[in-house]
């Protein structure tokens, strides 16, 4: 299971108690994806020494905290929870930075298992149901629907609830037993080939009995139109930087690159792409820079003073045109191969302005007891391009031909929150009115939420051609067609406006 969702704003949030967010894969139990480590790839071990607790050898920081934990303990009216106590004292040690990119953890690992170990899995691969979910009101509230999973092909959509799970002909339900996340994930997890019998409730309050056989599925770094025989342009989209990335990212350009001709454009599509390893980006970046660049990109740790330069590795230019597509959430190590493709390749990167990254990351694991690993996530210094030069959103951004979004890369999902008839406002409906202007754009719909009768004659002319039934109701079957639908004119070229004008 992994934690999901990049957050857009890098902000971090203290994970509360009960929810959070889980992702059901197995091979990512106890992995950190999305970290930049130059030195170490992918981790660095930090052995803690001595757990000598002789006051002697206490600073004053320590036995301040000793002493107020035993007067607490002793005087205190409630049983503290240590478990509690000692993760809110790293959180808070962490927090006192002041810096969004650092940040900790606890790692449960078995007895016995290599901490070395821990971060062994194939990160283009997941396994198992392919949901992230919030547990609340003991309920796994599905949050997103990986493609091309089980869970997707279940029909199972966000906004769905797994309240329970069917065990031997016996129906669990997590409410009725006060069942705790823990426990609750227990029923719902599983590798491929396993069998589960999920009890789902919808947004409409319908429940229903979903039979999953569990998978190993897909989850690229890497896509790309090299499977499209007809197109006349190349597309790599990297969405982010993991170990195995610039090995995938090659094999897809060795097929493009055997029917691109000189007059025709490759686009590598970085937007939305959070970053990663740079061990990763590194190997992408001397594909497309030449060797005589001996000084692309580097990194310097603050403390120790150590520099470190990355130079290309072509003999000669690529003789296709490249062309670098970013948006705002392009940050750290994507802007890194953003900033090195403009710089030393000379090929012009179009879209919005980048996030403005200018930090990397390493890990450290730093064992706490033979179960328990404390895992950091930590910045140690600026990357930067050329001899020394910081990219800063404010002084020396990278150059970005603006071309903004429009269409479906404005729109939200559409949601859904109750049935919608004739004469009745609702906000779910206000976003299915933005979808169906998308879909019929001569129709002009209104888009308040207000159920009129051209809404309802578009809605009908949508579930027809959906296959459903035609009752001009905004109803969650129709919602449902229409997150599907939109899923799809996503990944379709024709409906990018930015991919559309630079292939103008």
């Amino acid at each position: 299971m992994e934690n999901q969702n990049y957050n857009k704003k890098g902000i971090i949030k203290r994970i509360a108690k009960s929810i959070f967010l889980v992702v059901f894969i197995l091979s990512l139990a106890l992995g950190l994806a999305g970290c930049i480590d130059p030195f170490l790839a992918p981790r660095l071990i930090i052995n803690n020494g001595s757990r000598d607790n002789d006051d002697s050898t206490q600073t004053l920081e320590q036995k301040a905290y000793a002493d107020l934990y035993k007067f607490l303990e002793e005087n205190y009216y409630k049983e503290i929870n240590k478990e509690e106590a000692f993760y809110y004292q790293l959180t808070s040690l962490v927090e006192s930075l002041g810096d969004p990119y650092t940040q900790v953890s606890l790692l449960a690992v078995s007895p016995g298992l290599s901490n070395s170990n821990i971060t062994d899995y194939d990160e283009e691969h997941f396994e198992g149901l392919g949901v992230s979910f919030i547990y609340e009101d003991y309920a796994m509230k599905i949050q997103s629907v990986m493609r091309n999973s089980p869970a997707e092909r279940a029909f199972i959509y966000p906004g769905d609830k797994i309240i329970g799970a069917r065990v031997q002909g016996r129906d669990i339900i997590f409410a009725d037993q006060k069942m705790p996340q823990t426990e609750a994930v227990q029923y719902v997890k599983g590798i491929a080939g396993q069998q589960r019998v999920l009890i789902v409730k919808g947004l409409d309050d319908y429940t229903r009995v979903i039979q999953v056989t569990y998978e190993r599925f897909p989850r690229p770094t890497v896509t790309s139109n090299k499977d499209d025989t007809t197109a006349t342009y190349g597309y790599i989209k990297i969405h982010q930087f993991e170990e195995k990335t610039a090995l995938v990212f090659e094999e897809h350009l060795n097929i493009l690159e055997a029917r691109l001709t000189p007059n025709q454009t490759l686009i590598i599509d970085l937007r939305d792409n959070p970053g990663g390893y740079l061990t990763t980006i590194v190997p992408i970046m001397k594909l497309f820079i030449t060797s005589n660049h001996e000084k692309v990109i580097g990194i310097k740790a603050e403390k120790s003073g150590k520099i470190y330069y990355y130079g290309g590795g072509l003999a000669e230019k690529k003789p296709y045109n490249i062309k670098v597509l970013v948006n705002g959430e392009t940050a750290s190590a994507s802007e890194m191969l953003a900033a090195a493709l403009h710089y030393f390749g000379g090929y012009e990167v179009f879209g919005t302005k980048t996030f403005g990254k200018n930090v990397y990351q390493k890990t450290a694991n730093i064992p706490v007891s033979e179960q328990l690993i404390l895992s950091l996530k930590y910045t140690e210094g600026y990357w930067f391009y050329g001899e020394g030069l910081v990219m800063d959103n404010e002084t020396n951004p990278i150059p970005v031909t603006e071309i903004l979004p429009e269409g479906i890369l404005l729109l939200d999902i559409p949601f859904y929150t109750k049935d919608v008839n004739v004469d009745e406002v609702n906000m779910g409906l206000a976003s299915a009115q933005k979808y169906l202007n998308l879909c019929y754009p001569l129709l002009n719909l209104r888009e308040d939420g207000y159920m009129d009768i051209a809404t309802r004659d578009a809605i009908k002319q949508f579930q027809q051609d959906k296959g459903l039934y035609q009752s001009g109701i905004y109803n969650l079957k129709t919602s449902q067609a229409m997150y599907t639908d939109y899923i799809n004119k996503l990944e379709d070229h024709t409906y990018d406006n930015q991919i559309q004008a630079l292939l103008a």
